[in-house]
């Protein structure tokens, strides 16, 4: 669950100061010294995108319903990467007026960051198997009932027998998640299960006449479609 208001807080809070400590433990052990300032940060550009990229992740697949793939996730990492090497760039020239450490001492510091953000995606797919299952289960209820949908700009329409509800969805992602339910696919806009089809009426454009009295229109790239339904 994406964390929000007062625990994305926190958490930013926690992990900068962690990130400043890591920053204060390496310089000792490097036998030198370093402010708290200066720790602070490089640990906004060294931690914080990392935490942030993990967050916007968790937004991006809740809105999808679905888990990022890897490519996707590996051009994220190397956004984020940029962006975390900017920052400690901007933060040394701009603030401290100094010049930064050379790129394979800034990789090797960011080291542990992306262990652990390793370690969470990781964990996050292994949550999110369990997730599948309950989706379809949603899926399944969300069936019983729907008698068809149809696309309307970035919603669809979800018509049940008296009444009808708007979903934020594509209406190809609702046919993936209704497939193998016996939605068929009768327009560009327009998905349809065969039990409440009554009849097909001939044209140009066939139409397919439902128990209800609803016509819905079928598409020149659907006919072969039209087997599924009663002559």
């Amino acid at each position: 669950m994406p964390l929000r208001g007062t625990a994305l807080l926190a958490a930013a809070s926690i992990l900068l100061g962690a990130g400043a400590a890591y920053c204060m433990g390496y310089a000792l052990l490097s036998g030198g010294t370093n402010a708290w300032a200066r720790a602070l940060g490089w640990s906004a550009g060294a931690v914080l995108p990392w935490f942030l990229m993990f967050e916007a992740v968790k937004r991006v697949e809740a809105r999808r319903g679905a888990p990022l793939g890897w490519r996707s996730l590996a051009v994220l990492l190397a956004a984020t990467a940029l962006v975390s090497l900017g920052i400690e760039e901007a933060v040394d020239r701009l603030i401290w007026g100094s010049a930064t450490a050379p790129l394979p001492l800034q990789m090797l510091r960011r080291v542990p960051a992306l262990l652990l953000l390793g370690v969470l995606l990781l964990l996050r797919r292994g949550e999110q198997r369990p997730d599948m299952t309950a989706a379809r289960t949603a899926s399944d209820a969300e069936a019983v009932g729907l008698r068809y949908a149809r696309a309307a700009d970035n919603y669809v329409e979800l018509h049940y027998s008296g009444h009808m509800r708007m979903e934020r969805e594509t209406l190809a992602r609702l046919e993936a998640r209704l497939s193998g339910r016996g939605f068929v696919r009768v327009h560009r806009s327009i998905l349809v299960h065969p039990r409440w089809v009554c009849r097909i009426e001939p044209g140009r454009a066939p139409t397919l006449l439902l128990d209800d009295g609803t016509r819905l229109p079928t598409g020149s790239r659907y006919r072969e479609t039209l087997r599924h339904f009663v002559p």
